[in-house]
């Protein structure tokens, strides 16, 4: 044993032979062979965690390489290069400077400097990925079936092994690889935080002040004239990073590249001399996206080049690509800081930037701050449809006060889902009038403001008790006693507040639930014995407190899909804010049933209309009738 430490301190340095020692005694219990386990485990364990998938090299004064794993980073004074070489696992013991120009010459030809997903001042999601995969990779190939194939071939049927070895594998396999996880995420810190020293410190200033730190970015101020192109980026923090990184060969394109840059020719002679990208028609309809832009993949990095080194009016130009009235919705974008818009990146990941246009169209009621932006940010897609089918965004607001103030959320989101009801029983399978639907739909949506909205949905919650009692006397079986599949296999769970979850499985029971807290929960009868949704009850000492409606969302789960409960609604009484006591049931009822894989909980939710003679006709029926009240009042 003394022997085969000396030899490695030729190799290793003391704390990583002392390191290893550790990891030795750790494993010992769990090896399958001890023999060779004690011969060749300190060898191979620090052959594998010390290869060099991490380094920073100086080539010569103004010349760097870095790796960080499967990343290769080159800056030859004036820019960066980068490539993901993913086949280009192995690495040498040594780094000699044959291997370092190898590496060099790979980054030049395979490598580009417009890549905008290398790492640059921090990581991304997939870089870290590429971590734990690599962690994992040297612990189970490596040292697991060499040396542990028993253990791990029984770790989930520990009764067939000695209870304290799986312990102590299970353990220890969880720290060896979030301890090393993190071991190699610091280390790929320190090595690029020395490449980084070695860039234009101005420069990198300057895109971590604009929260864009993209080495893409960095070139596009290093290419022409510095001076110049910094000063685009501090008049526009966000636009002009935003283009600049954006490649024409993305999968959903920047607004498919700006309505195809505007279809025509521009007014500036200059930016026409660049080589517009190629536009392909897609062979399959598709409103969003209906054709496909393909070459040219630095094309607005090249253009915005030009915008800077020749001085061309900057707000005009961001104004023809962004098609606003005027430059004054550009200027006020400009004046913004970052920190209440939020850096480049975050838009070029989703490519969605309509609602920042649309927030300078508010009038004297635009936001002015961080927090307001992102109420409007939020209101926006709350709203969307309506927000977008009228060109002044004000009149939807008109008669609300302080429609920003993050108190009126609540009341947006509520008002949204009684909307989305009205909506769904305006458009069920009727008995024809699809165009009178549409153009109900279109009239809410584009001429009414907030407060008649809302107004129209207070008389809406008052006229449909009446209209579904005219109609459900002429349906049979709904009082014989029918109910529906419940979601709960075990009714009444009793919260740790005393507040009792009931399910509500036949329509006398939405009936008196709709009574006792004044909203119209009586009419999801129909919706329930479909299997769309279900409802629940949260009571206490015999008193309804809140009720809520529950449906199946298929959702994705990495690659595959699964079935999941969501809270479409959740109202106290009068379709009011709910009580502390219900909120802090339905979160216990959410983190303990909902959010897991209870027994309790029954994802089988049949359709059960042929329980009820006539159903079908009531839902149309009751549509109709809807479809021509509202038409009273609106047309």
């Amino acid at each position: 044993m003394t022997i085969e430490i000396e030899k490695l301190s030729t190799k290793y340095s003391a704390s990583q032979i002392e390191h290893a020692l550790l990891w030795k005694e750790r494993f010992k219990k769990c090896a399958d062979n001890p023999d060779k386990f004690e011969k060749n485990f300190l060898k191979d364990y620090l052959d594998i965690t010390n290869r060099h998938y991490f380094w920073f090299y100086q080539i010569s004064d103004t010349e760097v390489i870095l790796r960080l794993f499967d990343y290769f980073l080159y800056y030859d004074g004036q820019f960066i290069r980068g490539v993901a070489n993913t086949y280009r696992k192995a690495s040498p013991k040594k780094l000699t400077k044959r291997y370092i120009t190898q590496c060099k010459e790979m980054v030049i030809e395979q490598g580009c400097y417009y890549d905008p997903l290398i790492p640059s001042t921090s990581f991304t999601d997939k870089f870290r990925e590429n971590i734990a995969s690599y962690t994992k990779y040297i612990y189970y190939t490596l040292l697991v079936k060499k040396y542990f194939k028993v253990v791990d071939k029984h770790y989930h049927n520990a009764y067939n092994i000695d209870k304290e070895i799986w312990n102590q594998f299970h353990t220890n396999t969880t720290r060896f690889i979030r301890g090393k996880n993190y071991y190699f995420l610091r280390l790929a810190a320190f090595k690029l935080k020395l490449f980084n020293q070695a860039l234009n410190p101005n420069i990198l200033k300057l895109i971590r002040s604009v929260r864009c730190p993209t080495y893409r970015l960095y070139n596009w101020v290093a290419e022409g004239n510095s001076s110049y192109r910094e000063q685009l980026i501090r008049a526009q923090p966000v636009l002009v990073p935003m283009l600049v990184l954006h490649d024409v060969t993305d999968i959903h394109p920047l607004k498919e590249l700006l309505l195809y840059l505007q279809t025509n020719n521009y007014p500036w002679k200059l930016l026409n001399n660049i080589k517009k990208p190629d536009l392909i028609e897609k062979d399959y309809i598709d409103y969003k996206l209906p054709y496909k832009i393909k070459g040219e993949p630095q094309y607005l990095f090249n253009l915005f080049g030009v915008v800077a080194d020749r001085q061309l009016p900057l707000n005009e130009v961001l104004s023809f690509f962004f098609r606003t009235p005027s430059i004054k919705e550009i200027s006020y974008i400009g004046k913004m800081r970052v920190y209440d818009l939020g850096g480049a990146i975050s838009y070029t990941h989703y490519n969605i930037y309509d609602w920042l246009f649309d927030g300078t169209k508010l009038g004297n009621i635009k936001p002015k701050n961080k927090k307001e932006w992102q109420a409007w940010r939020k209101l926006y897609w709350k709203y969307e449809e309506f927000i977008t089918k009228r060109p002044d965004l004000i009149s939807f607001f008109k008669g609300v006060k302080n429609p920003l103030n993050e108190g009126m959320f609540d009341e947006y989101k509520r008002t949204k889902e009684d909307y989305m009801e009205m909506i769904r029983n305006l458009s069920t399978t009727r008995l024809g009038g699809d165009n009178l639907f549409y153009e109900l739909r279109d009239k809410l949506e584009s001429h009414l403001s907030y407060i008649q909205l809302k107004n129209i949905l207070i008389k809406y919650h008052k006229v449909l008790p009446k209209l579904q009692a005219k109609l459900t006397q002429e349906l049979t079986g709904l009082n014989q006693g029918n109910s529906w599949q419940p979601m709960l296999n075990q009714n009444n769970l009793i919260a740790p507040n005393k507040v009792v979850i009931t399910e509500l499985l036949t329509p006398e029971a939405l009936e008196k639930e709709g009574r006792s807290m004044k909203h119209c929960v009586a009419s999801y009868f129909s919706s329930c014995f479909e299997g769309y949704c279900r409802i629940i009850s949260f009571r206490k000492e015999g008193k309804s407190l809140a009720t809520a409606e529950f449906n199946i969302q298929t959702v994705q789960q990495g690659d595959s899909y699964i079935d999941e409960i969501q809270c479409r609604q959740f109202r106290g009484f009068g379709n009011k804010e709910t009580p502390k006591e219900a909120d802090e049931a339905y979160r216990w009822f959410s983190k303990y049933y909902l959010s897991t894989s209870s027994s309790i909980i029954n994802l089988d939710w049949p359709d059960e209309s042929y329980k009820i003679d006539g159903l079908r006709y009531f839902r149309n029926k009751l549509s109709d009738e809807l479809r021509h009240w509202l038409k009273g009042i609106i047309l």
